[in-house]
């Protein structure tokens, strides 16, 4: 696995957890060095990676050795051990940190969408009111209208039959 993906919590905390504990703890060629009874100066200059040598050599050759190993076997599975305990709940805390993170952008998300929907509705009722208001005004004038013409011929029958 690269490291790429170390840090992706979609492949499972689990995995994530022992992935990240592993990077912390790896064993390191400067650990290998004191069983094989070489010393640091031999393995840097003989079987180091070209890539280890130019970084030296843009240090101008100076280096550090840090002796990793636990005293014994059983402290470095227990150190191992809590290490991993230690990150798997931190990266489990932070799961749930981007869990309810994501759903209260949910929440709003949802909130936005029934606002605007309803602004939409609020506008299209006050659009049908200003239209049937306009239509009963309508309605009113060609009322009126009948109503006036009802009367003048009512008028003229009248003024006929007279």
């Amino acid at each position: 696995m690269n490291n790429a993906g170390v840090f992706d919590l979609s492949i499972g905390v689990d995995h994530a957890a022992k992935e990240i504990v592993r990077c912390i703890d790896m064993t390191k060629e400067g650990d290998d060095l004191e069983e094989d009874d070489n010393t640091l100066e031999y393995y840097l200059t003989h079987e180091s990676p070209v890539s280890l040598k130019n970084i030296l050599a843009s240090c101008k050759n100076r280096c550090v050795l840090f002796d990793n190993k636990p005293t014994n076997e059983s402290n470095g599975k227990v150190c191992g051990d809590e290490k991993l305990k230690e990150v798997k709940t931190k990266l489990e805390q932070k799961l749930e940190e981007d869990e309810k993170e994501a759903r209260v952008i949910a929440e709003k998300r949802e909130e936005d969408i029934v606002k605007d929907k309803s602004s939409n509705l609020e506008y299209q009722l006050a659009k049908a009111r200003e239209e049937r208001v306009k239509a009963e005004e309508g309605v009113q004038k060609i009322q009126e209208q009948y109503n006036e013409e009802i009367r003048r011929l009512s008028h003229q029958l009248q003024h006929a039959l007279k």
